[in-house]
């Protein structure tokens, strides 16, 4: 039996009757207000309520936690109490959890200062085997005028300077002054047997151009496969961002060997060239080490071997694998699950039991401050708590397996540790609820979003989209 009849208003509702005569409006009175809420939010076992501040796909994420949080970080009761909580001198105190801007910026710091750091290193190392300070400035210069070619590219194409970018270049900073050593290094020869300044650096140039050509192309094909290629565009997505600098990088780097390097060294004067005597030391001993390689071939291929296999085994024993997959360092998130059977006092002491847990350890754990969300409609909740800064990565380590061989047992409550960090906020999940009063219209519907969900899956590779049912 279904009935279509519908209530439109309040009085509809308490016009309607009930027996003998009555209405709902004779035994009760019908008002139209929101349900208490099922909902637990704390923080330190305080009443809270929990923003989660998200930005527009084109909006940049430094400069909204910035603004969030000269927001947050202003005059509580001036900028978030109204009349009666200001003049009671009442606050709303504040605390950032996450700010990704933050973590942006410091993993941009660190980049740009690697990269610096690197660049000026790969200048020593030059200056080391030349020892001539022209000749290492000219092959340095190739450093700078390939950065800014690159990062030319990426704008002219659309691209941004972000986290994977500059990783990208991070790693090219190294690769080059490749092609200009070799090139410098063929000129310098050329001068050294006697050729003027303008005949080495032609000579020179011609001499390796077509090698560092094959070279160069060579290394930038390995990332196209990766780019290109992969079934899975998420990795598609992020190894073309951290790819397609390294090889930009790498291409400037040859315009730069075959057209500003040969033209740089017609700066240096003529003059009586002669080799370091760190090259003339290696050359020595490193002819002396081939002729004995090549003297005592089986000698050599055992040594080899056992190399290869030192180099394999070694690390293998040695070096440990995490299997955490926390987000954000610093912080832990434990999930409980009660079921949507549950009831608010139910769950309120499942709350109040792991606020007591974590109460007992906030010391130990060197805990600066935790919150609990538990959401009423889906019987699910999450205690997140973040870490002092002062704990060491090791100790952060102990923390973990201390949570991970301590939770809570509660009859009944499903309670675990989350791999990743951030609540309900965390994993990248699209939750689709369709909601209707006629079940042959949502059964349809439903059918066409499953089918598009299944057409979605074919492209992206989605794993298990409709597990949820």
């Amino acid at each position: 039996l279904r009935s279509l009849s519908v209530w439109e208003t309040v009085d509809d509702i308490a016009d309607t009757p009930i027996g003998q005569g009555l209405t709902v409006s004779d035994v009760a009175t019908v008002e139209l207000m929101a349900p208490l809420t099922t909902d637990i939010g704390r923080i330190d076992g305080k009443s809270a309520i929990g923003v989660g501040v998200y930005k527009e796909s084109t909006a940049n994420t430094v400069a909204v936690t910035a603004a969030a949080r000269a927001l947050l970080e202003g005059d509580a009761t001036t900028d978030w109490g109204d009349g009666d909580l200001a003049e009671s001198g009442k606050t709303i105190q504040t605390f950032i959890f996450f700010d990704q801007g933050e973590t942006i910026t410091e993993a941009i710091d660190n980049l740009k200062n690697s990269a610096f750091q690197g660049g000026l290193l790969a200048v020593f190392v030059l200056f080391m085997f030349l020892r001539e300070v022209r000749m290492t400035m000219m092959v340095a210069a190739a450093i700078p005028l390939s950065m800014l070619t690159t990062v030319g590219i990426v704008f002219a194409s659309g691209g941004t300077l972000n986290l994977l970018t500059l990783l990208g270049l991070m790693i090219a900073v190294g690769m080059v002054v490749d092609n200009s050593i070799v090139v410098t290094e063929t000129i310098f020869k050329h001068r050294l047997q006697g050729a003027s300044p303008r005949e080495a650096a032609v000579a020179g140039t011609a001499e390796v151009s077509l090698a560092i050509l094959l070279s160069t192309m060579t290394t930038m094909v390995v990332f196209l496969p990766l780019i290109l290629m992969s079934e899975d565009a998420m990795f598609s997505f992020f190894m073309g961002e951290l790819g397609m600098p390294v090889i930009y990088a790498l291409g400037a780097s040859l315009v730069v060997a075959l057209l500003f390097t040969p033209l740089s060294t017609l700066l240096v004067k003529k003059q009586k060239m002669h080799e370091p005597k760190s090259i003339l030391w290696l050359t020595k001993y490193y002819k002396r080490a081939l002729a004995w390689l090549l003297n005592h071939r089986k000698d050599s291929s055992m040594g080899l071997l056992g190399l290869v296999f030192i180099t394999v085994m070694v690390p293998m024993s040695v070096v440990q694998c995490s299997e955490e997959s926390d987000n954000m360092p610093g912080e832990f998130t434990v999930n409980y699950n009660m079921g949507r059977d549950a009831t608010y006092y139910e769950a309120e002491d499942t709350t109040e039991l792991l606020e007591a847990w974590v109460e007992s350890n906030k010391e130990a754990w060197g805990v600066e401050i935790y919150r609990i969300r538990y959401d009423g409609d889906s019987g699910r909740g999450w205690v997140q708590v973040q870490l002092s800064d002062d704990l060491s990565a090791a100790e952060r380590s102990l923390v973990l397996e201390d949570v991970q061989d301590n939770l809570p047992v509660v009859v009944g409550v499903d309670i675990y540790r989350s791999r990743s960090s951030g609540g309900e906020y965390g994993g990248n999940n699209i939750e689709i609820e369709l909601f209707g009063d006629d079940p042959e219209v949502l059964a349809n519907v439903t059918e066409e979003v499953r089918q598009r969900i299944v057409a979605l899956e074919t492209v992206l590779k989605v794993d298990n989209p409709l597990s949820g049912g």
